[in-house]
């Protein structure tokens, strides 16, 4: 569960994940920066995560859920 919402792993890729991320970012009235610094990392990870190209860790993915 991400921000409350429960996604099938089955459908889970790193470009749909990043979009959600994204999704959710903007629907909280956040920047990249604003994500960056919740999640104690630097904002070109937070571009990565969003544009597909890395998966967070599980670490961070349990700090997404709690924002």
């Amino acid at each position: 569960m991400v921000w409350g919402i429960k996604m099938k792993s089955e459908h889970i890729n790193k470009a749909s994940f990043g979009a959600y991320i994204k999704k959710c970012r903007k629907a909280k009235g956040m920047k990249q920066s604003d994500l960056a610094a919740a999640l104690d990392m630097h904002i070109k990870s937070v571009s990565c995560f969003e544009r597909g190209e890395t998966f967070p860790s599980q670490e961070n993915i349990f700090k997404l859920a709690q924002i």
